[in-house]
């Protein structure tokens, strides 16, 4: 998919990724939940983190979670193999 097909690109990303891109500066490390369409390969794995994940860990079958700079996440969410980008949540206030 390509970064100008922004409208298939927003589909794939956690409308709680707005609000949370107004309040974060573009190079503040987020976490998030990749739901892939399979089991993500090795070959993925390093193709996400040539795109700017820090950090990603498979969890259970499509579900994996990673780190990355908050500005990447629409080229991240851009790949292929990518069907949702889920951003995690603070469940308790401070």
């Amino acid at each position: 998919m390509k970064l100008t097909d922004t409208r298939a690109i927003n589909q794939k990303i956690d409308p709680y990724y707005y609000s949370l891109k107004d309040t974060t500066k573009d190079d503040e490390e987020v976490s998030f939940f990749i739901n892939s369409t399979h089991p993500l390969t090795n070959d993925e794995i390093e193709n996400l983190k040539k795109e700017g994940c820090t950090r990603v860990s498979l969890v259970v079958n499509n579900i994996s979670t990673a780190s990355a700079p908050i500005g990447l996440i629409p080229q991240i969410a851009a790949l292929d193999f990518i069907s949702l980008i889920e951003m995690s949540r603070k469940l308790y206030p401070n």
